[in-house]
This record gives structure tokens, C-alpha cells and sequence, in this order.
């Protein structure tokens, strides 16, 4: 792949995502995991939420 497809490919991405990206080796490597126990806490409080007012 090419660098302008491959930029391409990133850039519809974001359009198409609403979001940014940006990679960075060192960033995803040292934050990675808590970002994802941070996520997984917080998608289980909102199911905790929904049950609770279910109930």
C-alpha cells in the first residue's frame, strides 16, 4: 500500500467515524490497557445504571 491510499484510507476513517487519528507507538503502548480498564469500568457502570432503573 502506498502512503497516499494508506493516508487516504485514515483520512476517510475519520470522516466517516467522526473522530481523529493519530498513532503514536509509544502513547499506545504505555496507555493502551488503562485506557481499556477505564472504558470497561465505565461500560459497566452504565449497564449497572440501566439494570438499577430497570428494577
Amino acid at each position: 500500500m502506498n502512503v497516499v491510499n494508506d493516508k487516504s484510507k485514515k483520512f476517510k476513517t475519520v470522516i466517516d467515524r467522526n473522530t481523529f487519528y493519530f498513532y503514536d507507538a509509544v502513547f499506545q503502548e504505555k496507555y493502551e490497557s488503562h485506557l481499556n480498564a477505564i472504558k470497561d469500568t465505565l461500560l459497566v457502570l452504565k449497564n449497572q445504571i440501566e439494570n438499577t432503573s430497570k428494577g
